[in-house]
């Protein structure tokens, strides 16, 4: 028998159930779909203090990097990370918004969070939700973290 620890074939995720249905059970969850990873962020600043970062597919393991490095980049006053079109987030990706998180406090920034019950769910899971307001729907989060704190004079952050 075969160990469940071996690389697995690569299958197009359309086909995954089928072979599952075949008896092949050597590759059961270790199966991953072919192709370049779904992921996609794109940046879009409103204005000097607010940065809009929508981001796109799964956030997992593969692709939680990608958006390590976005956030990385200066970040301005207020961001809000819109993850509604986030398919499946990750422990990596819980990793890099808490890493967010982090930074935006120690810089005194304000970030936010537009989420999907499903990735809301995990939130408050690991209990981020406390930490980083998050919000509904896009609107909302603008609204809230653009009032909510009004932009600062960059000078007076020495």
């Amino acid at each position: 028998m075969p160990s469940p620890f071996q690389p697995a074939a690569r299958l197009d995720h359309r086909q995954a159930p089928e072979a599952g249905a075949a008896g092949n059970d050597n590759l059961g969850f270790y199966a991953h779909p072919s192709g370049p990873p779904s992921t996609r962020t794109t940046r879009h600043p409103q204005t000097t203090d607010l940065l809009i970062l929508r981001v796109s597919g799964d956030v997992d393991m593969a692709t939680a990097p990608r958006l390590q490095r976005d956030l990385d980049l200066p970040l301005p006053a207020c961001a809000v990370l819109d993850l509604s079109r986030v398919t499946f987030l990750g422990a990596a990706g819980l990793q890099v918004l808490e890493a967010a998180t982090g930074r935006a406090q120690l810089e005194h920034r304000r970030i936010g969070l537009v989420a999907t019950s499903s990735v809301l769910r995990l939130l408050r899971l690991f209990a981020l939700h406390v930490r980083l307001p998050v919000y509904p729907r896009l609107s909302d989060a603008v609204r809230e973290i653009t009032l909510r704190f009004p932009a600062r004079n960059p000078e007076s952050f020495s």
